[in-house]
């Protein structure tokens, strides 16, 4: 798990060539004016997914992980707690959806706070419990990039 701002975001370029590309959309593109939705970076292999939404209480959620994909979750506007857990054996809430590369788990979780401008990486495996309310609900716009692994 990488979690920094992105204005230093060159710093973690070096990670990867699809992650540093990634972290270049992030910062070159004009994210308060695009759209919800999927937006294709490098077809399959990166591409990003905007969403609007209200953040959340953690109870009754779980944290997730992805097995072929690293997930850059990135906050435009406003703020959310994410949950993050290594893997260490805990043990499966819902079985592996292969199409939507997601598993959760049933693991206890220490909580950053994202604010506009900055982002957490997260590697295939590791968990994490994105949208989750700070002190009160809020409304958040997030770009969550899907980084395919490099072989």
């Amino acid at each position: 798990m990488v979690f920094g701002s992105i204005k230093n975001s060159e710093l973690y370029f070096p990670l990867s060539g699809r992650i540093s590309r990634a972290l270049k959309f992030l910062r070159e593109t004009d994210l308060t004016k695009m759209p919800e939705g999927r937006h294709d970076i490098e077809g399959d292999k990166i591409f990003a997914l905007i969403n609007n939404y209200t953040t959340k209480n953690a109870d009754g959620a779980y944290p997730e992980a992805h097995s072929i994909y690293t997930d850059i979750q990135y906050v435009v506007e406003g703020s959310e707690l994410i949950g993050f857990a290594p893997y260490n054996n805990q043990r499966i809430q819902t079985g592996y959806n292969k199409e939507k590369d997601i598993v959760f788990y049933d693991a206890p979780v220490s909580f950053c706070r994202l604010e506009a401008g900055m982002f957490m990486i997260l590697f295939p495996g590791e968990l994490h419990m994105p949208g989750i309310s700070a002190e009160r609900e809020e409304g958040v716009k997030k770009v969550v990039i899907k980084v395919l692994l490099e072989k």
